[in-house]
């Protein structure tokens, strides 16, 4: 009797054990290792970002408002804010580069279009985190070696000296996870405008509301927030969602409609983060 006990002893204790390490093992199974750092790649247009200036305008440099009715110049004239699309892309190595829709770079298809130029010019490089860090709550890939690029493509149409545009992103601080994957950022970058630099701060989104807009010469995307959901809805028009994250805090920003539309149609708009949104723009819960 005595050996059977023991041997139901035994039994128990091995059972036991072989239960934690089971329960250890499960865990260890489900608390996998964050996803590794993502960007959105071009085929998505990139990212359109509205670049707010950190500050008054530079000494000697003229106000100007991108969404006023004001033309700007002719003298040194700095944006209070400036409409930008940066097209991402990332290579082995976590090589990442972008290019400016400010800028031109080589498009043999264009007619009268000038002599290739160099890469280093029109194309910013920097490195891509492998992993991604616990900020806030959320996991962020932060790039801070982007090379400065420029070229005088004179965006403010002041020619001369002030026709320079050259853009220095600093930091760009993309949202990442499993859920997010790098599809909004917040970009800080010094921007050039002819004899006037100053720092610029904005989000950057993607699907970008640049795709279908430049160089095709359609219109923007929405007419009311609804248009600017991640879900369909019944309208015909809207038989797919905006391509947003649900999560993402979007509106139909009227202001920056007007500023590509002009006059003509000022009811049409762009979707876009809330006036005033801080990084990352997500929907309270």
């Amino acid at each position: 009797m005595m050996i059977a006990r023991e041997n139901q002893k035994t039994m128990f204790t091995r059972i036991v054990r072989a239960l934690v390490i089971v329960a250890v093992g499960g865990l260890v199974a489900c608390s996998a290792a964050p996803p590794p750092c993502f960007v959105q790649r071009p085929a998505l247009g990139g990212y359109a970002v509205l670049l707010e200036r950190q500050g008054p305008a530079p000494a000697g440099c003229a106000d100007f408002d991108l969404f006023g009715s004001a033309a700007p110049g002719p003298g040194p004239t700095s944006p209070n804010k400036w409409w930008e699309n940066l097209r991402i892309d990332l290579y082995t190595n976590q090589l990442i580069v972008f290019r400016s829709d400010t800028l031109p770079y080589y498009n043999p298809a264009k007619p009268n279009y000038p002599a290739p130029i160099p890469d280093a010019d029109f194309i910013s490089k920097g490195t891509l985190p492998v992993d991604p860090t616990p900020e806030n709550g959320q996991e962020m890939c932060t790039v801070t070696d982007f090379s400065a690029i420029g070229e005088p493509s004179d965006p403010l149409g002041l020619g001369g000296a002030e026709a320079q545009y050259g853009i220095h992103v600093t930091e760009a601080k993309f949202l990442n996870g499993a859920r997010y994957q790098g599809s909004m950022a917040l970009f800080t970058a010094d921007v050039t405008f002819g004899t006037c630099t100053a720092k610029y701060q904005g989000i950057g989104l993607t699907p970008s509301a640049y795709l279908g807009v430049l160089g095709q010469g359609t219109q923007p995307y929405c007419l009311t927030d609804a248009d600017c959901s991640a879900f369909a809805g019944p309208d015909p028009s809207r038989s797919l969602g905006s391509g947003y994250n649900a999560d993402y805090d979007v509106i139909c920003r009227l202001d920056i409609g007007v500023y590509w539309n002009g006059p003509t149609d000022p009811q049409q708009g762009i979707c876009y983060t809330k006036e005033g949104a801080v990084f990352p723009a997500l929907k309270t819960k």
